[in-house]
């Protein structure tokens, strides 16, 4: 168990160096700040569906709720898997003792 979470800690924290890295060079190639959040990372996999998220919380959440769910989504990639990778890696690395 241990093992296979730290194998997936130490995946988020890839993907988040690699998003950092990705919003680096656009910023760079375009010379105004850029990063990507959630919602476009799902929107390179599906372009409807966060529209079609939106609109059932919209429709079916009360709205305190709604955009409680909404929120994350406009977090930047790499601030959400780099932090969570890295506590799960603190959470799970070796101990003293092993």
């Amino acid at each position: 168990m241990t093992i296979a979470v730290r194998l997936i800690a130490l995946v988020l924290v890839t993907v988040a160096l690699m998003l950092l890295g990705a919003d680096m060079i656009t910023t760079l190639e375009t010379g105004r700040f850029t990063t990507r959040s959630l919602a476009n990372l799902w929107m390179m996999i599906d372009k409807s569906e966060p529209a079609a998220f939106y609109a059932w919380t919209d429709h079916h959440l009360p709205s305190l709720l709604a955009s409680g769910l909404k929120a994350p989504f406009s977090l930047w990639g790499w601030l959400v898997t780099g932090p969570l990778g890295c506590l799960l890696l603190f959470a799970f690395g070796r101990h003293a003792s092993d």
